[in-house]
């Protein structure tokens, strides 16, 4: 999985990765958000991944990761972490 991400990241397509976990309350809601923006956003089923760590700990580590929920915004070669519960705005911003 951290193969696919570095290649995201190459790529310079917009892809968003939510990092957490099962155990997680805030990572649930944010699981929430990304269902209902994957639920009228069907174009962004591709472009929009939920990981969780625990599976994929290799990715915490390689990222920096120190909390959850984590939200990796990848686009031009690049990418930013934003921490905690987002909305659905700011998810879906990233693609205007």
């Amino acid at each position: 999985m951290l193969e696919k991400i570095k290649k995201d990241i190459e790529s310079g397509d917009r892809v968003i990765y939510k990092l957490g976990a099962s155990w997680c309350a805030p990572c649930r809601v944010m699981d929430r958000v990304i269902s209902g923006i994957l639920g009228v956003n069907d174009h962004l089923v591709n472009r929009i991944h939920v990981i969780d760590i625990d599976e994929y700990p290799e990715i915490s580590e390689y990222f920096g990761i120190s909390s959850i929920p984590v939200c990796l915004f990848i686009g031009n070669g690049e990418y930013r972490a934003k921490k905690g519960v987002l909305s659905d705005r700011e998810l879906l911003d990233w693609f205007v």
